[in-house]
């Protein structure tokens, strides 16, 4: 088969958990014998429309296709945020030359709805991925613009001001409507889509909660790369180690932590801080806060095939999520491997964390209740058991898949035939 993979940003330059899942699953469907083809997105920097070409290049072995464009310039922001003609009408000729068998949405930002309706048009079965909540809110948190935590687009209102934070959408009758029409155009791109996937259960609840159709939508957790995941082993002398692993961006709460310890200074751990990207204002509040502490390491980007390293020499995973979380990776990871974690009590981590097996959750946000949380981990260190929880695996994941791949090709050249 050819398989396109459709995703909104793609390793090297971005290396997040849907980055990590699409190349994961491209990789093992090239190795299949599949032919596979990655589309994703560029931000780009120049305002002339011939500026705009696709780029090729690929990653390791696998090839990608980069369209690249400014929202800055369109016409109409708020529209071209989730229904973009441009890039839209770019995909449809590359796909009607590579002729794909299926197409799998694994992020619908930046290529925006308009690559789906491309897939649809020339008969391409689509599989969608609902990795986060990008097709209820446009900042793909379900958070507001100041923070607040938003449970989908009730209100029109609400969605315009935090497009006007985030794109500097104009005050237009035509930016209003195109706000206005957000959540039904993007129900419809995703409810066309031949299977859709969460990869929570609670993932699942937020866009049922939102007007998706509950059939439409199976549950189908995340896989995790395996290699190198083996038992933890005896812990590490010296202070109790915390890890966090993540964007540093405000809502993965990085801060949460590094404001608990410094109203302890005299708490003997070590927290290391993997994570690049987000506002450069917000790293630098973090070097800032973390700088005159000799316990904080703020130890930058990491390669994928590295995390079993840094995870193995840790003795807690961290995750002071401020946004509905959904499935980290890191989780999964640390469960494997019989880490234990400190997560916010909020989104699908309460659905992660057996309290007492897997670790305790804490208030989101409460720097004295994290406070609290590292303490009691400190004085746990040694008495906690080390229980591995065995997790799927992304050859799990992809096997199951490349079934529903197999039988909506066949359902396709049926009807063909």
């Amino acid at each position: 088969m050819r398989i396109a993979y459709l995703v909104h940003q793609y390793p090297p330059d971005h290396v997040g958990g849907t980055e990590v899942y699409t190349h994961g699953l491209a990789s093992r469907a090239q190795a299949s014998g599949h032919e596979v083809l990655v589309l994703t997105y560029r931000e780009s920097t120049a305002n002339r429309l011939s500026d705009f070409e696709p780029i090729a290049r690929d990653h390791q072995g696998i090839p990608v296709v980069e369209f690249p464009y400014n929202l800055s310039i369109a016409p109409t922001r708020a529209s071209y945020e989730h229904d973009n003609p441009f890039v839209g009408a770019r995909v449809p000729r590359l796909l009607a030359e590579w002729r794909p068998d299926i197409a799998h949405v694994t992020h619908g930002m930046k290529l925006t709805v308009a690559a789906m309706d491309a897939c649809r048009a020339l008969g391409i079965p689509a599989v969608v991925s609902l990795t986060d909540y990008w097709f209820l809110c446009p900042r793909h948190t379900l958070l507001t613009w100041d923070g607040r935590l938003c449970d989908g687009p009730s209100e029109w209102r609400e969605c315009f001001r935090c497009l006007q934070d985030l794109h500097g959408v104009a005050t237009r009758r035509r930016e209003r409507r195109a706000v206005q029409g957000r959540p039904d155009r993007t129900r419809m791109a995703v409810e066309s889509a031949a299977r859709v996937f969460a990869l929570s259960s609670f993932l699942k609840r937020m866009y049922v909660a939102n007007g998706y159709d509950p059939e439409r939508i199976e549950v189908l957790p995340h896989g995790i790369e395996t290699e190198g995941l083996h038992p933890a082993g005896p812990r590490r002398p010296g202070p109790t180690r915390f890890l966090f692993v993540g964007s540093l961006q405000p809502f993965k709460g990085a801060h949460v932590p590094v404001e608990a310890l410094a109203a302890d200074p005299g708490l003997d751990v070590e927290l290391v801080l993997h994570g690049a990207g987000g506002p450069a204002e917000y790293a630098e509040r973090l070097a800032r806060s973390a700088g005159g502490d000799a316990r904080i390491v703020l130890a930058g980007r990491f390669e994928p095939g590295d995390l079993p390293r840094i995870l193995g020499g840790t003795d807690y995973v961290l995750i002071p999520a401020l946004w509905y979380e959904n499935e980290p990776i890191i989780v999964k990871a640390a469960k494997h491997i019989g880490i234990p974690v400190l997560a916010s009590r909020i989104g699908s981590l309460v659905e992660m964390i057996e309290e007492g097996l897997d670790g305790w959750t804490v208030p989101p946000g409460d720097v004295a209740a994290w406070l609290e949380a590292m303490r009691r981990a400190v004085l746990e260190r040694d008495r906690w058991q080390r229980v591995p929880r065995p997790q799927p695996s992304m050859d799990d994941q992809f096997a199951y898949l490349d079934g529903v791949y197999a039988e909506l090709a066949a359902a396709r050249s049926a009807v063909r035939t």
